[in-house]
């Protein structure tokens, strides 16, 4: 056995005859602990050397030999051996691709590792838990669940902490936990946390091992950081460690893992320094190298080797040659996808990978706008068009898969940039040919891109009322999410608390594993509450009333695409705008915002003017209806529409168009399908602040004291039968007391917006115990709130961080999230005294039975007409307040004009009666 130990690293197959040799000398002299012993070295080889048909076969016999010599073992040695031959099972299967299969058997084997009781059944419990998790980490990083993959690694990283003095070599499994870690920031393009994390690995490595098995690893960390500075152009460096690497001895040739790896790098550095020769050299020798390793004609190693040589020849301009490149990438992603047409692709059904699929059709769709620019061939369109398609139903078949919002969220980032070429190319089709496929497709990929995250929240919360899965189920998952939040409230507020890290780290990975429970139990369930589909343009038409125009924006650069849909008409429009025309709409949405002494009407008229023009004048001259539904992108979130300025009407959009905003389409008719309560019932939410600064976890903030907050509640809560809570009453719990006979909530108070943190965005309530109460975001995600308006009467309740494919993530958004179908939110920092003015005006309007577009348009109306201070125009006072959602009216208009009428009818009833008796008298 000794020789076997010695040569392993540096011949495999001396190594497997004296494997084989003294297994044989075993099972004669019935040393069975030692015969399954040997086993293990023999599945280590031909794991290490990646001979995957041998490693199943030895597998195999382990496990049959296991069952024939059972009785020869005792029941702690059986099961040691058994639990080690199932690891290895499923290091197999995640080497094959298998990954849900290797998912299964590791979360098997670490359900058992938490039973203390079980750990008399593996040679080392604590080490065990640190492989297994390893590998689950790995598949999620593979799968590109970064979070799940992270929360692994946090649980790692706390257990070695804890258990240092009883985990051999802990030191290392931090460096290997922290190596992963550098993937994963990789992966984010967080370039210098990941660079630090591989320098660190290699400097232990260095200065505490060198035996051969950490001298691959140490290569693998060195390539990866050579990947690095490749990537962050930090080319000395890459050459310097080319050197280095190419000058010491390592023994990575005698696993082709390894020098794949490196190969592809020297092929990256070539092609980012322009050396293409040499680039297409190194390109065809890795791929050369992979068809030797993998020994398969279908695997996700062989699809990247192809489109790496694809991204030299574009670089090139050989753009036919860059297109069969990854046209052959395509095909070695699936066994039963052939198809050499440029225009074909794999569905996400019939390749191995999707999460490998993805990246080669953006890179191809991105190839062929490339190429038409070039050569202006209509062909490239086309194409390019069908590999969008195939983008987007990548997209949805991967999303289901991912259970965390986090990584559903790298998902979209990852793909949102693939969007803007999408658009591009359906506005160039759509020009060329005035085929409305090319409208109703861009329609399509708009809404893809628009609150995908919110949307799915929305639709889960439908499902899970008529998904005939039992309310115990719900209830747990509910459960599970209740306590994620409080826990990472926890986190926010105290900073890194080990006994807090700790329960939220394993919590989420039973959250997970419960999901995952659910998913395989309740399969229908699962599938509707994640196959998230959109509105499409000709569903958005039959469902618009005669009176609205909704004006969907897709925003990229400087470039924004506009897709105007009435139920009579539709428009594609192209907005050019120049760098000098976004940088006076960004100052215009600063300067309305605030009040300064150089920011007069006339200026600010005269901007609105000139972005009107330059801008938005084709789009509202092609609308021909008196309501506008705006769903913004990019920075058009923060403008509100109705103040832009018509020079020639000589009036803002006010004046014409009763506007309203929503997240996307498709939410718009999700919440404009729900119909408002018959019953109206009103609670307004107006406390009193001191001044006093108070302590918020670890800030202090200063909520300086509203003087007409109260009188706008007393107000307000005259109408719909309302009711307020005010002072110390309109306090948090207070507001978790109410039940569903609420469907109108007004919340006259504090609030801020946390751009870094949207999660934690807050409304503030009446202080508690000389603590201020607040309402977070993260809070509103785990309410059941079934109203039909909620007016967030406060500061910047509309504004929030920008995020690429969701939009603005505001406090608003928690109320989406929460249930709400309407919401009345600000753009910016409110004044008290004219936003109690204003919020009489709209509630009056309401009352009356305009919808709710249309009343907060007369309110603003009602507001500038009845103001005579001039400087109490600004549009400071006025304009940040916006509607979103369902615009139904809460009465119906009828009846208003209804009690009117009858009070007529009788008023005329007694004056004839009254003139009758009269006349009666005379005669």
């Amino acid at each position: 056995m000794s020789k076997a130990e010695n040569n392993i690293y540096k011949n495999k197959d001396s190594t497997l005859i004296f494997l084989k040799s003294a297994q044989k000398l075993q099972l004669d002299e019935h040393k069975f602990e030692e015969f399954f012993h040997t086993y293990r070295w023999m599945v280590f080889l031909h794991s290490y050397y990646n001979d995957l048909s041998q490693l199943n076969k030895t597998l195999e016999s382990f496990i049959k030999d296991l069952s024939r010599y059972k009785n020869q073992l005792s029941n702690t040695l059986f099961e040691r051996q058994f639990n080690d031959a199932l690891l290895n099972k499923a290091i197999l299967e995640y080497k094959l691709g298998n990954n849900n299969n290797a998912k299964k058997i590791l979360k098997s084997q670490l359900n058992k590792l938490n039973d203390t009781l079980n750990f008399k059944y593996f040679d080392d419990p604590h080490g065990n838990i640190v492989v297994t998790s390893n590998f689950l980490r790995e598949i999620y990083i593979s799968e590109n669940k970064l979070n799940l993959a992270q929360n692994i690694i946090t649980d790692q990283l706390n257990s070695l902490e804890q258990y240092n003095e009883i985990i051999d070599n802990w030191q290392s499994y931090k460096v290997d936990a922290n190596f992963a870690l550098g993937k994963i920031y990789s992966k984010l393009n967080k370039f210098d946390e990941a660079i630090d994390l591989y320098e660190e690995t290699i400097s232990y490595l260095i200065e505490f091992s060198n035996n051969d098995l950490t001298k691959n690893y140490k290569f693998s960390a060195q390539t990866k950081l050579l990947n690095l500075y490749i990537k962050t152009n930090q080319f000395d460096q890459a050459k310097a460690l080319i050197n280095q690497l190419n000058e010491q001895d390592y023994l990575y040739n005698d696993n082709p893992k390894f020098t794949i790896e490196y190969t592809m790098s020297k092929g990256d550095y070539a092609l980012a320094t322009k050396d293409y020769e040499q680039a297409i050299t190194l390109y065809q020798k890795s791929l050369a190298q992979t068809k030797a390793y993998r020994s398969t004609a279908v695997h996700e190693d062989l699809a990247q080797a192809h489109a790496n040589s694809a991204k030299v020849y574009a670089a090139q301009g050989k753009f036919n040659k860059s297109l069969q490149q990854l046209q052959e990438g395509l095909q070695r992603l699936s066994a039963s996808f052939n198809a050499s047409e440029i225009a074909q692709n794999p569905t996400p059904d019939q390749v191995i990978s999707k999460i490998a699929l993805l990246p080669i059709l953006r890179q191809k769709l991105e190839l062929l706008q490339q190429a038409y620019s070039a050569e202006k061939k209509n062909s490239y369109l086309t194409q390019a068009h069908q590999t969008s398609l195939a983008i987007v139903a990548t997209l949805d078949a991967l999303k289901p898969e991912f259970e965390s919002k986090l990584d559903k969220q790298f998902l979209i980032d990852e793909t949102y940039p693939s969007f803007n070429l999408m658009m591009a190319n359906a506005y160039a089709l759509h020009q060329q040919t005035n085929d409305d496929q090319y409208l109703e497709d861009a329609f399509l990929f708009s809404e893809k891109s628009k609150a995908i995250l919110l949307l799915e929240a929305l639709q889960s919360s439908q499902v899970e009322s008529f998904a005939n899965v039992p309310q115990e189920i719900i209830t747990k998952e509910q459960i599970y999410r209740a306590q994620i939040t409080q826990l990472e409230k926890q986190q926010m507020e105290q900073g890194a608390t080990p006994g807090v890290d700790e329960r939220l780290v394993g919590l989420r990975g039973d959250y997970f594993s419960y999901l995952d429970s659910i998913k395989t139990t309740y399969p229908k369930y699962h599938e509707l509450k994640y196959n998230v589909g959109v509105t499409s343009l000709s569903e958005l038409q039959q469902k618009l009333d005669d009176q609205t125009t909704l004006a969907s924006f897709f925003s990229q650069d400087n470039t924004t695409y506009a897709i105007l849909v009435s139920s009579q008409e539709k428009h594609f429009i192209k907005l050019s705008a120049s760098q000098e025309d976004m940088t006076e709409l960004t100052n215009f949405c600063k300067d309305i915002s605030i009040i300064e002494s150089n920011s007069s009407l006339d200026r600010l008229k005269q901007t609105s003017a000139d972005i009107y023009t330059n801008l938005f004048k084709t789009i509202f001259d092609s609308i021909s209806t008196p309501r506008v539904v705006i769903v913004a992108d990019g920075g058009l979130n923060y403008l509100p529409f109705d103040l832009l300025y018509d020079a020639e009407q000589e009036a803002y959009l006010i004046n014409e168009f009763a506007i309203s905003y929503a997240n996307s389409a498709t939410l718009y008719t999700k919440q404009q399908d729900k119909k408002p309560s018959d019953q109206h019932q009103l609670m307004a939410f107006a406390p009193s602040f001191s001044g006093e600064v108070l302590p918020i976890a670890s800030e202090r903030v200063d909520f300086g004291p509203l003087k007409y907050n109260t009188q706008e509640a007393g107000l307000i809560s005259t109408y719909f039968n309302g009711q307020q809570l005010v002072g110390d009453q309109a306090s948090l719990s207070r507001f978790k007391e109410i039940d569903d006979t609420y469907n109108i909530f007004h919340f006259a108070t504090h609030a801020a917006a946390n751009d870094e943190f949207p999660d934690y965005s807050y409304l503030a309530f009446a202080p508690k115990d000389s603590i201020q109460d607040l309402l977070y975001v993260k809070d509103l995600y785990t309410y059941s709130l079934n109203a039909d308006l909620v007016t967030l009467s406060a500061c910047q309740t509309g504004v929030g961080k920008l995020k690429e494919g969701e939009g603005m993530l505001s406090i608003a958004r928690g109320f989406n999230y929460a249930g709400a179908s309407s919401l009345v939110t600000s753009l910016w920092k409110v004044n008290d005294k004219s936003t109690a003015t204003l919020m009489n005006y709209f509630y009056t309007h309401l009352d009356e039975g305009e919808n709710k577009a249309e009343a907060m348009r007369m309110a603003k109306l009602d507001y500038l007409n009845n103001t005579d201070d001039e400087l109490l125009k600004h549009p400071y006072y006025w304009a940040g307040f916006v509607v979103s959602g369902n615009t139904l009216p809460l009465t119906a208009a009828w009846s208003y004009w209804w009690y009117v009428l009858i009070g007529v009818v009788l008023l005329a009833g007694i004056l004839f009666f009254s003139r009758g008796r009269n006349l009666r008298s005379k005669s």
